[in-house]
């Protein structure tokens, strides 16, 4: 490699290093300075209209003045109470996590309560959620359940598994990776 090959790689090296400092430094200025950046999505005591989610639902699907105040009050009170559950799920997984680092491994029985801990507070969660849907339906007008319906459906479609809109889950409950096949037992 000659001297000046050399020289114009150094330089192309450079360029690159400022240009993705550069690129980073914008993006953390816009994400900085955005209003999203504002937003205390974790917080169950931040106003309900500042949460992306009941913000867009409440504007897309025209609910009035009162609807809005069930709305906020619903959405905060299932906040608040996901988050607890949350919050002790949590917990058990710490409590889990500590005993598999001090090498506990006599405690069979109380890995066991750990486990049924976590499976009533999932239940909770799932009964929690179903609560809340129904909750909001309440609240709305027909017109505005269907809406929600065709929300929770598409929802529910790119969270589960489901593919593009409109495409029915498998009837035989298998996620698209295990139809294609496990590449490791090849």
């Amino acid at each position: 490699m000659t001297k000046k090959t050399f020289k114009w790689l150094i330089g192309i090296i450079i360029l690159l290093i400022v240009l993705n400092v550069a690129s980073i430094g914008f993006i953390l200025f816009k994400t900085m300075n955005s209003p999203v950046s504002t937003l205390r999505i974790n917080d169950p005591q931040a106003p309900q209209m500042d949460r992306p989610f009941p913000d867009m639902m409440m504007r897309r699907m025209d609910f009035s003045d009162d609807q809005r105040s069930e709305l906020m009050t619903e959405f905060r009170m299932h906040r608040q109470e996901m988050q607890m559950l949350n919050d002790s799920v949590q917990q058990i997984r710490r409590q889990l996590f500590l005993m598999n680092q001090s090498g506990d491994t006599n405690s069979g029985t109380e890995r066991i309560q750990f486990y049924e801990r976590a499976g009533d507070l999932h239940q909770k969660m799932i009964q929690l959620q179903d609560e809340h849907i129904r909750s909001l339906m309440e609240i709305s007008t027909p017109k505005q359940q269907e809406q929600l319906r065709n929300w929770l459906q598409r929802m529910g479609q790119s969270h589960m598994g489901g593919g593009p809109r409109g495409q029915q889950q498998p009837q035989d409950g298998m996620m698209h990776r295990e139809r294609r096949g496990n590449r490791s037992d090849r």
